[in-house]
């Protein structure tokens, strides 16, 4: 027995016009409106009912990947949703057992004030109770840019895990043993760790397979249903119910950045949920019944898309 959560981060920025107070027409978006209208078309909408074909290219199946997904929406996105889409803005809400909150604005956490960071966690927490009518157990931390400082006020605010990549981990101790992890070199991703903070709180931190990760964004993963299903199994070399193999990228390569990704997602799905060897766990349960024994230290000022941690901000 095994356990795989994939993810998917879905943000756009706002933009609504500060007038108005809507959304302006953008030739670049053209044929839709606008990019929000476009990138829902290709992406938020599909994955409501995600096409599964069979041998003869006929419809074989209808997949709601959110309700197998672990993932976040970006709090100004749903809103727009909300605004725009009640019937999407629905279906997320009702398939929102595995959602994650995020930080309100998408605000680069490790460069804002201390007073920033609190007003971003809170006001994360609070959309996504007025959303999905539950407390959140995990936030997502934008661009996955993190600091001590950033997982304080996660921790303080009663968020027990945020997802990053294996490149932020700067050493794991194992029986009180510490091991670099340059980069993330030698990380076993398949555990959770805990993060140990000055206040005396802790965070649980998974980490994200990298290899997959970016084999699903900019890889040929997504090409074929059956290949990825594939790729995820064979990434677990020891099968054990205490590991949880996670994948994380931005929700938006299910469709739209790779067209037709909803449907290898969709296929992926339904081959995993009737694999008796696999449990598709929420994060946040999963880490309640398999709490981490084993501890991390990250890299400080880091990001999941920056070379240079978050220099690209400053």
């Amino acid at each position: 027995m095994f356990n795989i959560a994939v993810h998917g981060h879905f943000y756009q920025p706002p933009r609504e016009d500060p007038w108005s107070n809507a959304v302006l027409k953008d030739p670049t978006a053209s044929p839709a409106h606008d990019w929000n209208q476009r990138i829902a078309s290709e992406c938020y909408r599909p994955n409501c009912a995600a096409k599964v074909l069979g041998p003869d290219g006929r419809i074989a199946s209808v997949v709601n990947n959110y309700s197998h997904l672990s993932f976040n929406f970006g709090p100004t996105l749903h809103r727009w949703i909300e605004k725009e889409d009640p019937v999407l803005d629905l279906a997320l809400r009702e398939s929102g057992r595995k959602a994650i909150a995020q930080c309100y604005s998408h605000m680069i956490m490790p460069l804002a004030s201390a007073e920033d960071k609190k007003t971003q966690t809170i006001w994360g927490i609070k959309d996504f109770e007025y959303r999905f009518k539950r407390r959140p157990k995990g936030m997502w931390l934008p661009e996955t840019a993190v600091n001590t400082a950033a997982l304080e006020i996660l921790s303080e605010n009663g968020m027990s895990f945020t997802i990053l990549a294996p490149s932020q981990c700067e050493a794991v101790i194992i029986d009180g043993v510490r091991k670099e992890t340059p980069y993330g070199k030698g990380l076993d991703v398949t555990l959770p760790y805990l993060c140990r903070l000055p206040s005396g709180r802790t965070i649980t931190i998974v980490f994200y397979h990298g290899g997959l990760a970016h084999d699903i964004a900019f890889g040929k993963l997504l090409e074929n249903g059956d290949r990825f299903r594939d790729a995820l199994v064979g990434a677990i070399k020891i099968r054990s119910e205490e590991r949880l193999l996670v994948v994380a990228t931005d929700g938006e390569t299910y469709g739209h950045h790779h067209k037709f990704g909803e449907m290898a997602l969709a296929r992926l799905f339904e081959r995993l949920e009737t694999d008796p060897e696999v449990r598709l766990p929420d994060i946040g349960t999963f880490l309640e019944d398999h709490p981490a024994k084993f501890e991390c230290v990250i890299r400080e000022n880091t990001s999941w898309s920056c070379v240079h941690g978050i220099e690209r901000w400053r």
